[in-house]
């Protein structure tokens, strides 16, 4: 009870969105050019706010805190970055060598409505991203509001 100084209550928003996409499939990466990571499966979508077909984006529905992260590789020295509603927002990884995976994460707020982001790699040499589950995906997380 309250008189003894301890309260009961209903917890507000105990769960969110979370996700995990792939590629299946190589995509080309231009030399020197920012190209968006168009992923196509889903392994789950809990709150169906990833775009597998046409925009290639998350756009949750819920406001709060996210654990957003990515892997991808390609034969060539490239970038990994988080894109929020069209510009730059996170630089995951660098990766300087050839023929190697890289990964990385970055703890993003959305106001879940309008917010959006979308993966891209920037490669010095043209190069395909490593397709499959294994290779090239990316996760997203709510962890509270």
């Amino acid at each position: 009870t309250a008189s003894t100084g301890m309260k009961w209550a209903t917890p507000t928003a105990v769960s969110g969105p979370t996700y995990r996409v792939w590629k299946s499939g190589a995509q080309s990466v231009s030399a020197a050019t920012w190209t968006k990571i168009q992923w196509n499966n889903e392994d789950w979508d809990t709150d169906n706010c990833f775009d597998t077909t046409t925009n290639y984006r998350f756009t949750p529905n819920k406001a709060g805190y996210y654990l957003i992260s990515m892997a991808a590789g390609t034969a060539s020295t490239f970038y990994g970055v988080i894109y929020k509603n069209g510009s730059q927002n996170s630089r995951l990884y660098y990766q300087s060598s050839a023929a190697n995976d890289a990964s990385g994460s970055a703890l993003i707020y959305f106001n879940g409505t309008t917010d959006y982001i979308e993966y891209y790699i920037y490669s010095t040499a043209t190069a395909n991203i490593a397709a499959g589950t294994e290779n090239t995906y990316a996760t997203g997380i709510w962890l509270r509001g």
